[in-house]
């Protein structure tokens, strides 16, 4: 496999396949099409298949592979019985949205009793916003989720998709976003305000040791400043305003 750049250039992520092509004893290449939009990954064998060496995996780490997806990852790991360790890190086609779906790919096809056995290392790719140019109307900085400014609050997206993850990541016993782990560095660099806070707030909600209001309080933090009061203002402003009452 030549993956030589015509200056000269090796990708990085040439050498990261010739690192699992040493492992594995085998020569194998990738072919990838693109065909009616969907993605097609077309295995051509020289030697002895990867898939014939899955039981060997214990630690797998994907960093920055170009064509990654959550499809190829479903067609490869679930056949890793012995899996400890899956590391996803910012590959450009992995984004936080398919955070779920790889939760369920890590627990596919895993042995009785150890349907906990895989751990989950996600950073997702992160879309850094455009520079200030001047007389530019769009916000400027990380959007984090999005490539692009949509005039929506990405923070307040970002906090709902957490926690839809953080009750499915309970149930498989994962520390998915607890200090030092890369999911919790990408939402430190996203949008969001009060990572810690509004993390312990959620994990209280679940918990049924604080209401919504409270959690709520803490994940938009830009309008209540963690104070409930704010909420509670609010709400009976809205229920005094005659068009509020109507609605």
């Amino acid at each position: 496999m030549n993956a030589a750049c015509d200056d000269g250039y090796e990708p990085i992520y040439a050498s990261q396949l010739k690192s699992m092509h040493k492992m594995c004893k085998s020569k194998l290449s990738f072919l990838i099409s693109q065909r009616d939009g969907n993605l097609m990954l077309i295995k051509h064998l020289t030697g002895i298949s990867v898939n014939n060496f899955a039981d060997f995996f214990q630690n797998l780490q994907f960093h920055r592979i170009p064509f990654l997806t959550k499809d190829i990852l479903a067609l490869i790991i679930p056949s890793m019985r012995k899996l400890k360790h899956l590391g996803v890190l910012k590959c450009p086609l992995v984004h936080v949205g398919d955070t779920l779906e790889l939760l369920e790919i890590i627990k596919t096809d895993r042995p009785i009793e150890r349907e906990r056995q895989v751990n989950l290392e996600f950073f997702p790719n992160f879309h850094i916003g455009p520079e200030k140019f001047p007389g530019d109307i769009y916000f400027t900085g990380q959007y984090g989720a999005t490539w692009d400014n949509f005039n929506g609050r990405t923070d307040l997206a970002i906090w709902g998709f957490v926690l839809r993850i953080m009750r499915k990541v309970r149930d498989y016993g994962i520390d998915l976003y607890g200090k030092g782990t890369a999911f919790r560095r990408w939402l430190e660099l996203s949008p969001c305000w009060r990572i810690e806070k509004a993390l312990e707030q959620m994990e209280e909600y679940l918990n049924g040791n604080c209401g919504a209001i409270e959690m709520i309080a803490w994940l938009d933090y830009k309008l209540y400043r963690g104070k409930k009061y704010k909420i509670t203002q609010e709400y009976r402003q809205f229920e005094t305003n005659a068009e509020g009452t109507k609605w």
